[in-house]
């Protein structure tokens, strides 16, 4: 039996050079590809984060309609194809090398021991091409940012210090809850995934933080509403309003519980338009920050409503250098991915998503933008392009309104 993953290096090059996969060589079928994330040189791979990124390509000569990966706890359909044209050429010029590249994250809690790969070839068949049993998921970094966490952690109410495993304030009596390992100052019902989906899957630590901070210096940092992010860090604080498999500490940003000038910088990406209080946040993350040390916050101001747990205040650039006017402003700006192209293919893509009728949504799609534009000007009647969802009306709405009464 040909393993699935047979194809002849000398065609492909240094970089399509593919050790075999442990498991695949059990797979019989016409099926080429590789593996190329996680790195399939390596023996072992330990995985922190939310989930396990896997990235490579794999071909059948008459196509492939569908990639997943499957474990015991469910199937995870592959988040992107790309095309490949490195492939096609490897391949002597087979077009159907051209759609070959995959990319599939596998959270954390669908993970088992033998998670498989499947692909569905142009005939509507299924093979599995690889089995990732070489993938180990660690605590490791989690663990050390618990214990540096400890050095820092105090009541939200009085700041005064809290040890490990202590349930209550020895400075005022508040409630001290715990989540396995992770204490939260938001009571029990911030459990486990409780809004069943994650705060945020972006990648901050990562993509902003290392453009900000040196994280290998040793420093002690905070990601205040990190989310669920794909990367950790042992020198990383990650606070959240519930608790996730990377969250450290669960609680508000209004309070926030550590003691004074304890970090050495501070991350807050997403978050502002999310607080109900944003300058009682901003007084917060100056006051947790070492004198000298710096902070970089993103906020949103034309982007439409995303609500989680609700979305409150967006900002003008004027507007959130106001709610840090107690620090000194290094840099304000736009960064590059806040440009306004992102706004309008949002708000284009939630138009279009938000029709109730089926020949309003076409004839907008299909109308030109300067005639739509044309229209506006000569103030003419745009009930042709009304036809919305409540949701997306309030999502979009240029403004809101409310009327009152004391």
């Amino acid at each position: 039996m040909e393993p699935a993953y047979q194809i002849d290096p000398a065609r492909f090059g240094p970089n399509f050079v593919m050790p075999p996969v442990p498991g695949a060589g059990r797979r019989a079928g016409e099926l080429q590809f590789r593996i190329e994330l996680p790195d399939d040189k390596e023996p072992r791979h330990e995985i922190e984060g939310s989930y396990v990124p896997i990235r490579g390509w794999v071909w059948h000569p008459r196509g492939v309609n569908r990639i997943e990966a499957r474990t015991g706890k469910g199937r995870i359909p592959a988040q992107a194809r790309f095309m490949r044209p490195d492939v096609v050429d490897a391949l002597a010029g087979h077009p159907t090398g051209l759609h070959s590249g995959f990319y599939v994250e596998i959270d954390r809690g669908l993970w088992d021991d033998r998670p498989e790969l499947w692909a569905q070839d142009g005939a509507g068949r299924w093979h599995c091409f690889a089995v990732l049993n070489t993938v180990e998921l660690s605590d490791e970094v989690f663990d050390q940012a618990q214990s540096r966490l400890f050095e820092v952690l105090a009541c939200p109410t009085c700041h005064e210090s809290i040890g490990r495993a202590q349930t209550q304030c020895h400075g005022c009596g508040r409630e001290v809850h715990w989540l396995g390992e992770t204490p939260s100052f938001l009571g029990e019902k911030a459990s486990p995934l409780s809004g069943g989906e994650p705060v945020s899957r972006h990648a901050a630590l990562d993509n902003v933080a290392n453009d900000y901070f040196d994280l290998a210096s040793g420093g002690l940092y905070l990601d205040a509403g990190a989310g669920w992010p794909p990367f950790s860090s042992a020198d990383v604080i990650q606070l959240e309003i519930e608790r996730f498999p990377s969250t450290n500490v669960v609680g508000d940003g209004a309070e926030l519980p550590f003691r004074d000038a304890t970090f050495d910088g501070i991350i807050s990406h997403a978050v502002m338009e999310h607080v109900k209080d944003p300058f009682g946040y901003a007084r917060e993350l100056i006051r947790v920050l070492k004198p000298g040390a710096r902070f970089i916050c993103h906020s949103a101001f034309l982007q439409p409503v995303h609500a989680y747990p609700d979305h409150y205040f967006n900002t003008t650039l004027e507007g959130l250098k106001l709610l840090f006017k107690g620090a000194r402003i290094v840099e304000a700006g736009v960064a590059p991915f806040q440009m306004p192209w992102l706004t309008v293919e949002w708000i284009l893509r939630s138009y279009c998503a938000g029709f109730t009728d089926d020949e309003q949504r076409e004839r907008f799609e299909n109308t030109r933008i300067k005639d739509l534009l044309g229209d506006m000007e000569d103030d003419r009647p745009m009930e042709q392009f009304q036809a919305l969802t409540e949701h997306t009306t309030l999502e979009l709405a240029a403004g809101v309104y409310v009327l009152g009464e004391r």
